[in-house]
């Protein structure tokens, strides 16, 4: 509980960076968003980031902490 996990299945690149950052706010949107504590960014399945990936990631942790939620990062190569 309190904890939300996602994985890109691709490299985080400027065709789909957005695409993550939506898909994770909007999960933030459902029922009991103010429960989550920590977000886990699983990048083991993202063998590439581009600087649109890793700006979206920056500007993710941004809003996250903002919410007072915590981003951490696993995976990454």
């Amino acid at each position: 509980p309190g904890v939300i996990v996602f994985r890109p299945e691709a490299s985080l690149i400027y065709v789909n960076a957005e695409s993550v950052h939506e898909a994770v706010l909007k999960r933030l949107r459902e029922p009991a968003p103010s429960a989550i504590r920590l977000a886990i960014c699983d990048l083991s399945a993202a063998p590439y980031i581009d600087l649109a990936g890793a700006r979206m990631l920056h500007e993710l942790h941004a809003e996250l902490t903002s919410r007072g939620i915590a981003l951490r990062i696993v995976g990454a190569r």
